[in-house]
């Protein structure tokens, strides 16, 4: 039975309280616990791989730089998730078993705004580096370049084509879960799968280093250059 209809919640604060209430707790307190300990490490590998990210691509200076501008700005975005929005949702769980109302407010608050603004940017900046890198494979046709030139320019467009499908996988379970519960209402199992699916959104910040690596020749050699100076 839905505790309560998102079209009926009259303002934000009524939505803080119904979220931050022992309904929400009694029976799930080792599945939140879980899904706390797996964002934590999801917040270490998300710094850890988008740090190194940041670093290979300041030291690159092969790649298109419009291209390596955008692949900057969505790992910093990816970053901030690591260091914000993750911890903040830690401790909104946490503090939710603990039945620390006082400190669960403000957390969710807080969790509420990072992630919907790193979201939005990281929505906005892969729709520019899809369009970049639309702009480079059409304009360099045009111009009927050389094979290697169009295979480069191909495999830019892969490139960001994956990182595109990443992000809908991992974004549109979230969406879906949230129309349900706009249209039939918040139950505990609901809220639950809002949490699952929220985890597999902050899950993107942490794939995204893998498939700069993995598709990205240059950022790879990059990476692999600050390795072996790290560990030899």
């Amino acid at each position: 039975m839905a505790l309560k209809n998102f079209t009926e919640v009259e303002n934000h604060k009524t939505v803080q309280e119904l979220f931050c209430s022992a309904e929400f707790v009694r029976g799930v307190e080792s599945e939140l616990l879980l899904l706390s300990a797996l964002n934590i490490f999801l917040s270490i590998t998300a710094f850890l791989g988008n740090t190194l990210i940041l670093v290979a691509l300041h030291k690159e200076n092969s790649l298109y730089p419009p291209s390596k501008l955008l692949y900057s700005n969505l790992a910093i975005t990816d970053l901030c998730v690591g260091i914000t929005s993750e911890p903040l949702v830690v401790t909104y769980w946490i503090s939710v078993v603990k039945e620390r109302w006082d400190i669960c407010y403000y957390t969710i608050r807080g969790q509420h705004f990072s992630a919907t603004v790193l979201c939005s940017v990281s929505l906005l900046t892969l729709t520019a580096i899809s369009l970049d890198r639309l702009l480079a494979l059409f304009l360099g046709l045009r111009y009927r370049p050389v094979v290697t030139l169009k295979k480069t320019r191909l495999t830019a467009v892969y490139s960001a084509l994956w990182v595109q499908v990443t992000l809908v996988l991992c974004y549109l379970p979230h969406g879906i879960v949230f129309i349900l519960a706009v249209q039939r209402g918040i139950s505990l199992s609901v809220h639950l799968a809002l949490r699952w699916t929220l985890t597999l959104v902050y899950l993107n910040s942490s794939l995204n280093p893998l498939l700069y690596c993995w598709k990205i020749r240059e950022v790879r050699q990059a990476v692999k250059g600050i390795l072996r100076q790290v560990f030899c």
